[in-house]
């Protein structure tokens, strides 16, 4: 009797398969059609050129407005390639976007994880630029191309190094490689900077003041040069001090919030700070070696992200208050109206700015964390600002 079961049991099996039989093949080829249109998806998706433009002084990825923040990192040596993918890491966790790196042909890791961390590349070229280029014009990482550092260098009898054809024919023809992507130029002196205006995608200045300086030399520079680039559809940069001269300190986390935010106050719309790492300059800079500094760098994406819109988009107006050495912006913006106000003095003042819009009487502090204590008293924002210290309020408009 098991025999005859045992026969039935596979005749029922077989006259099942035979039945299902087309129906398997039919939907094995719906899911070999499905997995080929999935590979090919992914091959696209990854060929697709991110494409950066510049409008109204905003960084545009794939015409979302960006703000750009993040570090230089500048480790052109192969074998520090693993140090600088951990690093990677922590600064994508902090939440920065945006990195200024040497780049080579054998990089293609590195971008790959700054794709997947959300960090974007200005490509500093460590093989030559013709090859970097058409290696990653395509790449979701690829950013920009810095074509000029120190663009305003003069040699020793006081001529340019650079003249600005030679600056507008280099950054076209990076330019005409991939169009795609933006030609970054850099400049060191503030009274140098409008001799380059108009001849790059993006443009920055560098401030680093520390410890020669006061942060106050921050929002001088900058008012200075930045009237020039106005008239020019250019990304503006701040390009600020996270490192330390030679035998001297690097800024106090402090010093930094106050020139990022001087920076804010006179219209950059991007940050790069200089530098996590670098190496061949001097006796070098890692911030993994000042974890104080760092614990303050952590804090300043979130702040500065959080507003992004407002320092893009906000109608700014700089103020200036009773007391020396206080530098204050306004922005209006979607109903609000946002205070920066920011005391480069190391020491504490009473400070008093009239506020040139009506504006509610309940003063907020943006960033609880931070200390407040600013009020309206008539159509003035008055309180007293600690040392050195940087202040981020709000005010419903009326």
């Amino acid at each position: 009797m098991v025999p005859i079961i045992e026969e039935r049991i596979m005749q029922r099996a077989n006259n099942e398969t035979q039945q299902r039989a087309p129906w398997c093949a039919v939907a094995l080829a719906l899911r070999a059609a499905v997995l080929f249109c999935t590979f090919v998806f992914a091959i696209s998706a990854a060929q697709a050129q991110v494409r950066w433009t510049i409008s109204n002084d905003t960084a545009y990825r794939n015409g979302v407005s960006q703000f750009p923040i993040g570090f230089y990192y500048l480790s052109p040596y192969p074998w520090q390639a693993s140090q600088r993918m951990v690093d990677l890491e922590k600064i994508a966790d902090a939440g920065f976007n945006l990195l200024h790196t040497n780049v080579a042909l054998r990089d293609a890791s590195f971008m790959d994880r700054c794709a997947q961390r959300n960090v974007n590349v200005i490509i500093e070229f460590n093989d030559p630029k013709e090859s970097v280029i058409a290696a990653y014009k395509n790449h979701p990482a690829r950013a920009g191309y810095m074509v000029f550092d120190d663009v305003d260098k003069r040699t020793a009898s006081g001529a340019q190094v650079y003249s600005q054809s030679t600056v507008s024919s280099d950054t076209s023809y990076v330019k005409s490689l991939d169009p795609a992507g933006f030609t970054w130029i850099s400049a060191g002196y503030s009274a140098r900077f409008p001799t380059y205006v108009g001849r790059s995608d993006a443009y920055g200045l560098m401030n680093y003041p520390i410890p020669a300086e006061t942060t106050a030399s921050t929002d001088w520079n900058y008012r200075r040069a930045f009237p020039s680039i106005w008239p020019y559809n250019q990304l503006l940069v701040g390009i600020l001090q996270a490192f330390n001269w030679p035998g001297q300190r690097p800024p106090t986390p402090d010093e930094v919030r106050s020139m990022t935010y001087q920076a804010l106050i006179n219209g950059v719309k991007s940050l790069i700070y200089y530098a996590y790492k670098e190496d061949g300059y001097g006796s070098g800079f890692n911030m993994n070696s000042y974890p104080t500094l760092w614990s303050g760098f952590k804090q300043l994406p979130g702040e500065v992200l959080r507003l992004k819109d407002v320092w893009l988009f906000g109608e700014r107006q700089k103020l200036t208050g009773n007391v020396a050495g206080v530098i204050t912006g306004m922005w209006r913006y979607q109903g609000k109206v946002r205070v920066v106000v920011v005391n480069t003095n190391a020491y504490g003042v009473s400070y008093s700015v009239n506020i040139p819009a009506p504006t509610s009487t309940s003063v907020v502090n943006t960033f609880s964390t931070r200390p407040g204590g600013l009020y309206k008293s008539g159509s003035a924002l008055v309180g007293r600002l600690l040392p050195l210290t940087t202040y981020v309020v709000e005010m419903n408009a009326l």
